[in-house]
């Protein structure tokens, strides 16, 4: 009896049925690239460490700190675990979440790493793939590996990198490349469809489009089941289903579908194309920009879409041009399917979102969903380039494929790379919206008025609670400030070394005050501080009690790197507008004071100021 190609093992396949055995150079080569397709992992790896924040943020506070609080007073129940967040249920994310938060104090930090560690898997489990699917002995694995990691890795998802709940968005994707790479590589029946059940019920109860994977999955399972096991192999595919589903829908609440979407077919497609562009539109929210912003970087995002969305298509053709090749069609198919998976997962997010606008598109959150698509259709021209000779049907395309192959791979990583680089501004938004998120909360049980806070979560009233219920957990590391009394972390002032200067400016003609100067950390080698506390002194008492919580700005002095002799202290400048009802009566005398969230302490500043006189109202 022959043999499939297909099944054989990895060292023994290849495209014209002859084993290739790779020479001792060629294999130290090919190790150099599996080298080089680390580095954008290890880029990735150094920008979270570099650019993460420990701090929960909007939907974590309900969908993970509920659950969290539950869990630390043994109080779990199987619904902390179960419900919806948005259309999701998040079950298999949360048990992450959960585990991770009880290790780390709720180090919010750890999930990003986890989410890290989920594109590697799929990385892994892409280049595995396209081992499957191209001949034995062949570079082609190797060489794209370079350019799908650059993609996978890449910080144009820095929303997703960094916030640790999107790791749900992400924990699918190893998923859906690890069935494929089981229904290819896996002899046993049993085992292939106990793999490929177990992996899509966790894509399931991560992301809603996990559902999709129960009917996508299929053909690739199919074709590579025996015929004669196929009715059996699909029951139990089906029954496996049906039982997901029953357990996802009930007692689901789903959102009402946009209105108008098959009815305005230019507007779908336009939001389509939007969606998987977004990675490359040069980073940043579509909530950050202007009008004229906001319509350049949905032009870019749509152009880019429907040009991935082309060269995907070009691919596919290909395929449907040779499907009598039955070894081609076979290699071909999940790449095909892990493309298509995008695609329809921008058509299911066009289905929820697009009364919102065509613009929310660009939102920063689809660039993990959109990436698959030019990695998909990298690694779908490199099955078609290794057609061979062996095939049934028309051989290969013609000789504009491979200078067309190379030329798309070229164009969409020097792309991506562009993107990554444009996106550095709004790298440096998100980590300064995050800082100013983690002292909001720092302080929230002592300081409830600070505006950050509104940014933080949509009820801040509600985080406060969740706070004060996490920081009773022990969930919170350093513990949140739970006495105004600056005394609780006040340390002495060194005598033989500067801390900052600040000063208090009423603006004319307004009730608003400008707070400037800069701030220092002594006791860390001068570093500009993490936050600037405000304190009144009751002159009754002489009990200095925090009002106000002034962010970090990093405004570059140089003056106070000479004053300190550091250079350490370049971006220790701030400045600071607030309401003058965010203040104490005129008159009141305030000091400043350096805050170190790592030893949750504070040093005083070198002046003192008295609040303004506002004038008339």
């Amino acid at each position: 009896m022959q043999t499939s190609n297909l099944q054989m093992p990895l060292s023994m396949r290849s495209g014209g049925g002859q084993v290739t055995a790779d020479r001792p150079n060629a294999s130290a080569a090919k190790i150099l690239l599996i080298v080089a397709g680390l580095v954008p992992m290890m880029l990735a790896a150094w920008f979270v460490r570099t650019h993460a924040v420990n701090c929960p943020f909007w939907d974590q506070w309900k969908s993970i700190g509920v659950p969290m609080i539950h869990a630390a007073s043994g109080q779990l129940t199987l619904n902390d675990l179960t419900f919806q967040s948005n259309e999701h249920r998040i079950f298999f994310p949360r048990l992450v979440f959960i585990g991770l938060g009880m290790m780390t104090h709720w180090d919010t930090r750890a999930e990003m790493f986890a989410t890290l560690t989920f594109i590697s898997l799929n990385a892994l489990f892409l280049f595995l793939l396209a081992r499957q699917t191209m001949p034995s002995g062949s570079w082609l694995p190797f060489l794209l590996l370079v350019p799908a990691n650059i993609l996978l890795f890449s910080t144009t998802q820095f929303a997703n990198l960094l916030w640790g709940m999107q790791m749900h968005l992400l924990m699918p994707h190893p998923c859906l490349s690890g069935a494929l790479l089981a229904a290819m590589a896996i002899r046993s029946r049993p085992a292939k469809l106990a793999v490929c059940i177990a992996l899509t019920t966790i894509a399931t109860f991560s992301l809603a489009s996990g559902l999709s994977y129960w009917v996508l999955l299929i053909p690739v399972l199919m074709l590579n089941i025996p015929a004669s096991q196929r009715r059996s192999a699909l029951l139990v595919w089906l029954a496996a289903a049906g039982i997901n589903a029953a357990l996802f829908f009930h007692g689901y609440q789903a959102h009402p579908p946009t209105a108008g979407l098959f009815s305005q077919p230019l507007r779908t497609l336009s939001y389509v194309c939007g969606f998987l562009g977004s990675p490359l539109q040069y980073g940043g929210d579509w909530h950050d920009y202007q009008a004229n912003e906001t319509r350049q970087a949905l032009a870019r995002a749509i152009f880019w879409g429907a040009v991935l969305l082309l060269l995907y298509g070009v691919a596919v053709l290909q395929v449907i041009l040779r499907w009598r090749d039955k070894a081609l069609r076979a290699r071909a198919l999940p790449w095909v399917i892990f493309g298509f998976t995008c695609v329809m997962t921008a058509g299911l997010a066009a289905s929820a979102r697009l009364n919102e606008g065509i613009e929310q598109s660009l939102a920063d959150r689809y660039a993990s969903a959109a990436i698959g698509l030019p990695v998909a259709t990298i690694y779908l021209l490199g099955v078609l380039w290794n057609t061979t000779a062996a095939s049934t049907g028309p051989v290969r395309p013609g000789p504009w494929f491979q200078p067309f192959t190379i030329a798309v791979v070229a164009i969409i990583t020097a792309a991506f790379i562009n993107a990554a680089y444009e996106a550095t501004p709004a790298i440096r938004g998100i980590v300064r919206q995050r800082l100013d998120d983690r002292d909001a909360v720092q302080f929230c049980l002592v300081a409830p008025n600070i505006p950050q806070l509104n940014f933080c979560f949509y009820d801040p009233e509600e985080a406060i609670s969740l706070a004060r219920q996490l920081n009773q957990q022990h969930l919170f590391v350093p513990p949140l400030v739970t006495s105004p009394d600056i005394k609780q972390i006040a340390r002495p002032q060194p005598t033989d070394k500067l801390v900052g200067y600040f000063g208090l400016t009423a603006i004319p003609g307004t009730q608003v005050c400008h707070i400037s100067g800069w701030a220092v950390l002594p006791h860390a080698d001068s570093i500009p501080a993490d936050a600037v506390l405000l304190t009144r002194v009751d002159p009754a008492s002489g009990r200095e009690s925090i009002c106000i919580v002034v962010p970090p700005v990093w405004i570059a002095r140089q003056d106070v790197v000479r004053a300190t002799a550091s250079p350490n202290a370049l971006l220790s400048g701030f400045e600071y507008d607030l309401p003058a009802s965010s203040f104490p009566p005129s008159g009141t005398l305030m000091h400043a004071w350096a805050y170190r969230l790592k030893s949750n302490s504070a040093v005083m500043l070198n002046n003192a100021a008295v609040v303004p006189d506002w004038g008339q109202k």
